[in-house]
């Protein structure tokens, strides 16, 4: 049998649904493919975009006791709505540097110059973002790139963490005194303290149990975390996580701390940690560079 040199196929428009439950694209509608083997390409429209970024969603209709309730969307634009919620963090974050380092009227001034000036640069790229992924359509390789970098700034909005290096925190480099780095490092470390400890207390599945240490070889256990494991010091839903993929990073240094059953413990909540590591990297939740302790005691000595 000869076959026909073209085919006429119909692409039908459908739209693909992400974790999160929203429509993040559509097949582009093509009349006619003159090979069954031409790639498909895919649009988003600026409200699937600003659904995927921002995580919104339109006025629905559930049900309420055998009766349908109309529940009304929120009356705020979705980047009015991150606008205010990143300022919520940037805001809190500088009272509670205040509250530890003391800082004068003009420190927390050019703190919030700072902050305005990391929101409006997110946008700036989020803007960016948007015309790309709505002006043209794209090949499946462009399209995972892009939805990357929007599951990236949604991650974002959420943590409160809009950049990798903010000028809130190069501002804050340059303006502490040399008592209040020492305040503010102290702060960091408490942080991260605090991070560890509720990752040993948590209970990581049905049939596990929250890691017990004794007190030594517990304080032994955080101490090189501080030393050598990059670790975040904001609330990430995230930041348990990371400690599990640092504690396994860091094998040859934690495990002679431990019995060999108090290291099993930990290799199921850390398997359950590297599902998900590639999703943190291409998200750009990994912390950038490794953090060093400074406030321990070897280096001090240095």
């Amino acid at each position: 049998m000869i076959a026909p040199r073209s085919i006429s196929v119909m692409l039908l428009s459908f739209a693909i649904i992400d974790l999160s439950g929203v429509p993040v694209f559509a097949l582009a509608d093509e009349d006619v493919v003159e090979n069954v083997d031409v790639q498909p390409r895919f649009t988003i429209s600026e409200q699937q975009f600003d659904q995927s970024v921002f995580n919104t969603r339109g006025a629905v209709v559930i049900a309420n006791g055998g009766r349908l309730k109309q529940v009304v969307a929120s009356q705020t634009t979705p980047i009015e709505q991150a606008k205010s919620q990143l300022e919520t963090y940037i805001n809190a974050e500088i009272t509670t540097i205040d509250l530890r380092c003391n800082l004068t009227e003009t420190q927390k001034k050019k703190l919030r110059l700072a902050g305005r000036g990391d929101i409006a640069d997110f946008f700036a790229r989020v803007m960016e973002l948007r015309r790309r992924c709505t002006s043209e359509s794209m090949t499946q390789q462009e399209y995972t790139t892009l939805h990357a970098e929007m599951t990236k700034l949604r991650m974002m909005i959420q943590t409160g963490s809009i950049s990798d290096a903010t000028l809130i925190c190069k501002t804050l480099r340059s303006i502490l005194s040399d008592e209040q780095s020492v305040l503010y490092k102290t702060l960091e470390r408490e942080r991260r303290i605090a991070i560890i400890n509720e990752s040993l207390a948590t209970q990581w599945g049905q049939n596990s149990k929250p890691v017990r240490l004794a007190k030594e070889a517990q304080q032994q256990f955080v101490d090189v975390l501080l030393q050598h494991g990059r670790l975040p010091t904001n609330q990430s839903p995230y930041r348990l996580y990371f400690v599990l993929l640092e504690i396994d990073r860091l094998e040859d240094r934690l495990k002679p701390l431990l019995s060999d059953e108090e290291w099993q413990q930990f290799q199921f909540p850390i398997s359950q940690a590297k599902r998900i590591e590639p999703f943190l990297r291409t998200t750009g939740q990994w912390p950038s560079e490794e953090i060093v302790d400074e406030t321990s005691s070897g280096a001090m000595k240095e």
